[in-house]
């Protein structure tokens, strides 16, 4: 017969182990679960002091013109203006699309990066109406997805708002925009990483009495491009311009001969003795010997110098330019 204490004390020390075994109860131990998540601090979804100023202007006039080139193409009344400009999150823009949508995708050339651009619904079907020739109704718009054939109809309308795209950023050199493909379920294709940094402009667009959306998601990298072609650039001094007319005339007249004296300055003597002059005579003049003599180019005084022999020939050795007209 089996010994009751024995049982007892092997009944507890099945009770102890079961306990060293078993999870802590963080209820009873007054702790409290969390759930632990890593974070990688290498890649940023936000950035701070990004200035909005410049595209702000830049996607303000996109929306002006192109609202011109609608109601030229349509003959119809469009508006459009920008509504909100916001830094978001790829993943973030993608949420905000409510059922089927037309998104297009678009290669951002010289770079390897994408822009997306929505054209709501509400907008995209009226369009649709008009150039199956009836008049846009204002009925909400189906919820389905562009077909093919849409697709094909709209392809002018595309072109135009991306030429628009294109003449706004016109002056950031080399930035062209591409339509890579037209995407109708945002959700079902990955366009880029899902924590990639966009800046986003929203449009308020109208068409007649019919309101809409326009929604433009630029890549941040490529905002700092036209902030920096914005940016005040350091002015240079201008280059001297040589003036064509002055050196004309010096190419005609180089050709030209200039009559050139050396004469003895501050030398004077009576009229009479002047009259009694003869060859033999000596004549003492008040110039200093050490004093240069002065060259004279057409009558006016240009240099100063002195009279040597050079080959056989007199010379005159330039010393200066003369400061007066008497040295």
């Amino acid at each position: 017969m089996p010994d009751p204490l024995i049982d007892v004390n092997n009944a507890v020390d099945d009770e102890s182990a079961a306990e060293k075994t078993a999870p802590p109860d963080c209820s009873r131990m007054g702790a409290r679960q969390e759930v632990v998540t890593s974070f990688r601090f290498r890649k940023q979804t936000r950035h701070a002091h990004v200035d909005f100023g410049a595209s702000k202007k830049v996607h303000e006039t996109f929306a002006a013109n192109l609202a011109d080139q609608l109601s030229h193409y349509f003959r119809l009344q469009f508006s459009i203006s920008l509504d909100e400009v916001r830094q978001t999150t790829y993943d973030e823009f993608r949420a905000e699309m409510e059922g089927p949508t037309c998104l297009l995708s678009l290669d951002v050339k010289p770079t390897l990066r994408q822009a997306l651009l929505e054209l709501s619904p509400t907008l995209v079907f009226p369009i649709l109406e008009i150039l199956l020739g009836s008049a846009p109704k204002g009925t909400p718009p189906p919820f389905r997805a562009l077909t093919a054939i849409e697709q094909k109809l709209m392809d002018g309308v595309f072109r135009m708002v991306l030429r628009e795209l294109e003449i706004c950023w016109a002056k950031v050199n080399g930035v062209r925009f591409a339509l890579s493909r037209v995407e109708t379920d945002p959700l079902a294709t990955l366009a880029m990483p899902v924590s990639e940094s966009l800046i986003t402009f929203r449009f308020r667009a109208n068409l007649e009495e019919i309101g809409s959306t326009i929604r433009l998601a630029l890549p941040l990298p490529l905002l700092k491009l036209l902030n920096e072609s914005e940016a005040p650039k350091a002015v240079e001094p201008a280059e001297k311009e040589v003036d064509s007319s002055q050196t004309d005339i010096l190419s005609y007249i180089g050709s030209g001969k200039i009559r050139l004296e050396a004469i003895l300055t501050g030398s004077t003597i009576p009229l009479q003795d002047l009259a009694n002059l003869e060859p033999g005579d000596l004549l003492k003049l008040q110039h200093p010997v050490g004093r240069p003599l002065v060259l004279l180019a057409n009558g006016e005084h240009k240099y100063q110098g002195t009279i040597l022999s050079h080959k056989g020939k007199r010379a005159f050795a330039i010393r200066g330019l003369t400061a007066n007209k008497y040295v």
